[in-house]
């Protein structure tokens, strides 16, 4: 599910949510992930996993499919969707695993 793909002026930003088992050990995962490319090179992702089970369950929904549909309607187009998704996670009680790397081309070469 997409929540965002938008072009700006000097780059592209994504954010995206799925369920899978990305472990392949039989553990549904809620992901969600951002991707921002610039046109220098550089770039910055970030990564969020917790089990699909724990934020149903903490968002009181009965299954995945009405949580898929809460965050697409509260977090549609919404340029800081990953971060506030990660914050109303945390808000709820849950501590999901977090992952964000920046790098490229010109990384740090301004410093």
């Amino acid at each position: 599910m997409f929540l965002l793909a938008k072009k700006f002026a000097n780059g592209t930003k994504e954010v995206h949510f799925y369920s899978s088992d990305y472990m392949t050990e039989g553990e549904e995962l809620f992901q969600m992930d951002y991707n921002i490319e610039y046109a220098n090179g550089d770039f910055q992702n970030g990564n969020c996993m917790i089990n699909v089970n724990e934020v149903v369950s903490a968002f009181g929904f009965a299954n995945y499919d009405a949580l898929r549909a809460y965050f697409a309607d509260k977090y549609s187009d919404d340029d800081n969707a990953w971060q506030k998704i990660v914050k109303e996670l945390q808000d709820s009680g849950l501590s999901p695993d977090l992952d964000e790397s920046e790098g490229g081309d010109n990384f740090m070469t301004n410093i």
